[in-house]
């Protein structure tokens, strides 16, 4: 039996019916593609303070979030907010320096670990700690663990999470995008400028160590520092040349003074941080070499912590302090080539008259400064 076209099925109620079905078939994949969008539990605004780039106001991140005292009473505190923000102004990023609560010391002791809590206590009734047995360690472990909360609470995607003496150069944010494409690459990165495919990065330390695979990229940057000023106390097994980053898989680093976050690496860390009692860097660092972190780094770094001139160092203390016993004869930042302290710093653009409007000012370490820091 022949099939017979209805008389009503004219060729306009055609066109209608296949519109019909286009129109079902793209709500019927908006609809597929919502359940899984939200299934994935994105962040309520994602990138809300610039365009969708690593070369953003925040690097491409959701946030950047300072670990900082709650207050600013004088002396070195002043110089490391005040300086930070300087810097954030000139490099045109965004922070916030978030307020932390009061540690009690019996909390401060908790987060300590046992070894070093006996050490701590033990000076503490002798009068007073002193070198490298103060509260610092306990308190700088708060402080991290107090921001991280605050990546979750907040149900941000990613952070960049700084130490008050953090520093990095005037052009960091023309340095970040090709250290994203290498991150995203590694791992196989879809969605944002970073990919999510990655628990932490470290964007700023004192020493990476690497993964003995193809799991690294070679980028070039023409901001780097000279390959034969590179410090570090750690890694990497990659010889350093001018003009080139190294961005891989890291087995931990050494130093905590800037490093990225996503949300599932977030929780991983407070997770991992409100059980263990080993200074904060090395902590990490166990957790990056097989114990569940996921980590990448960027060597050299593009953040580094900034010397104040006549600031007190002790090696080897909790601070990270990299310097032989003494004090700094001149602020500088290692590894970075034209610190964005040093250029929104008034007493260092005093001191350089002769500087035309616009040049950059180098505060690599020299001299004495340089011949005490330590590297390997």
């Amino acid at each position: 039996m022949l099939f017979t076209k209805p008389s009503w099925l004219t060729r306009s109620s055609t066109r209608r019916l296949e519109s019909f079905h286009t129109v079902a078939l793209v709500g019927a994949f908006i609809l597929l593609w919502k359940v899984c969008y939200e299934s994935i539990s994105w962040p309520r605004s994602y990138f809300p303070r610039g365009e969708l780039d690593a070369s953003n106001a925040t690097l491409g991140f959701e946030a950047i979030l300072v670990v900082a005292p709650n207050k600013s009473t004088g002396g070195e505190t002043v110089w490391r907010q005040e300086g930070l923000l300087r810097a954030a102004d000139l490099a045109g990023l965004i922070v916030d320096i978030l307020p932390q609560p009061h540690f009690p010391m019996e909390q401060v002791l908790a987060s300590m670990g046992e070894e070093r809590r006996k050490e701590l206590i033990e000076h503490m009734e002798k009068g007073g700690p002193d070198g490298d047995f103060t509260d610092a360690e306990g308190k700088l472990r708060l402080g991290h663990l107090h921001v991280l909360k605050h990546v979750m609470s907040s149900n941000f995607s990613s952070a960049l999470i700084l130490e008050d003496d953090a520093d990095w150069d005037v052009a960091i944010r023309e340095q970040t995008p090709a250290i994203a494409n290498a991150i995203r690459d590694l791992t196989s990165g879809v969605v944002g400028p970073w990919g999510f495919n990655w628990d932490y990065l470290a964007l700023g330390h004192c020493g990476a160590g690497a993964v003995k695979d193809d799991k690294f990229r070679l980028i070039q940057d023409p901001t780097t520092g000279p390959a034969e000023d590179f410090k570090a106390l750690w890694g990497p097994e990659r010889d350093i040349k001018n003009n080139t980053r190294f961005v891989h898989e890291t087995t931990g680093t050494v130093c905590t003074f800037g490093y990225a976050v996503s949300r599932h690496g977030a929780k991983k860390l407070i997770e991992h941080l409100s059980g263990s009692g080993q200074p904060l860097d090395i902590d990490y660092a166990s957790f990056c070499n097989g114990g569940g972190l996921n980590c990448y780094a960027v060597t050299p770094e593009i953040i580094h912590h900034h010397r104040w001139t006549g600031h007190k160092i002790t090696s080897g203390g909790p601070l990270h302090g990299a310097l032989e016993e003494g004090e700094t004869e001149q602020k500088f930042t290692v590894n970075i080539k034209y610190s964005a302290r040093c250029n929104s710093d008034p007493d260092v653009l005093k001191a350089h008259p002769s500087k035309t409007k616009g040049e950059l000012i180098q505060c690599l370490p020299t001299g004495i400064s340089k011949d005490k820091y330590n590297s390997k």
